[in-house]
């Protein structure tokens, strides 16, 4: 590990807060960075206005800027890195096989009526979340290629089994007191159950048929509607007849856990050789070993 540099609140230091999906970024940017009150918190909605946002705010106080991102990731970190590169990027990271299961699980959430390998294929990358999109050290070496301060590398399994420690690195990174900073705890997912996400499962690919998305877009309303309405009322239909269906294989995911083994490992080895020793952070994390 590298040791914090100096300068505390004040200074005009940049943090970017790279939101990847499902891994807590709404939380974060909802109720933590607007908690920490030495820095100037650059709101997602203030996006198309960042830089002129950004440059305004530090002549006052360290700013830190966040937005969620997935394939954008590219074109934004080339945007700030262009205006400020002395940016420092912060990067929260979830293990590959969590993290698929996550997408998949929303994406029957909302009307997809995928069959898991159709939305992710580990043999013949047919599927529409493609294999690149989960490496996550292409993502570490484009922003650390990009910006003159390498990526601030955190864990989603620490922000949901020790919120405290986790929450604790991230305001001690951006050079506040984590004991000065009230923060509420992230309220309970309430995603739908499995037994729900398997009828929503069956059931999206006739209601929300997509190729006809475009041409008949009142229908599309319409089944969108029917859909949740299924999805709620999933909740008290008998599971007998989808008893044995498994949403997600766990054979699958254990072969995709171990198809990224490496690049998981690469991401815990860059913290631990990058991320600054930060004293009010406690013991590092050792995250996802």
């Amino acid at each position: 590990m590298t040791d914090v540099d100096g300068g505390g609140a004040g200074t005009g230091r940049v943090f970017w807060h790279a939101g990847l999906p499902k891994t807590g970024s709404t939380y974060l940017q909802r109720q933590v960075l607007p908690a920490v009150r030495g820095i100037a918190y650059v709101r997602r909605h203030e996006y198309p206005r960042a830089a002129e946002r950004i440059e305004q705010k530090k002549r006052e106080a360290d700013v830190v800027y966040s937005r969620e991102l997935d394939r954008g990731l590219v074109a934004e970190a080339d945007r700030l890195s262009r205006s400020h590169p002395e940016a420092r990027p912060i990067l929260v990271l979830r293990r590959h096989d969590e993290l698929i299961a996550s997408l998949y699980r929303y994406g029957l959430k909302h009307g997809r009526g995928w069959a898991f390998r159709e939305f992710f294929d580990l043999d013949g990358d047919r599927g529409r979340k493609k294999q690149n999109q989960l490496r996550m050290r292409d993502k570490i070496e484009l922003l650390a290629d990009r910006f003159r301060h390498p990526p601030f590398l955190l864990f989603y399994d620490e922000l949901r089994d020790r919120p405290d420690a986790f929450l604790r690195r991230l305001i001690g990174y951006l050079g506040e007191d984590p004991d000065s900073v009230r923060i509420p705890r992230a309220a309970r997912n309430r995603s739908p159950r499995e037994k729900q996400l398997k009828y929503a499962r069956r059931l999206g690919a006739r209601l929300l048929p997509e190729r006809r998305s475009r041409r008949y877009p009142v229908r599309r309303l319409y089944g969108r509607v029917a859909y949740h309405a299924i999805l709620g009322a999933a909740r008290w239909l008998p599971e007998g007849p989808i008893r044995e269906e498994p949403l997600i294989d766990p054979a699958e995911l254990a072969r995709i856990r171990e198809a990224y083994a490496d690049d998981w490992q690469f991401c815990l080895d860059y913290a631990e050789r990058t991320n600054p020793v930060l004293e009010a952070a406690g013991e590092p994390a050792a995250a996802g070993a």
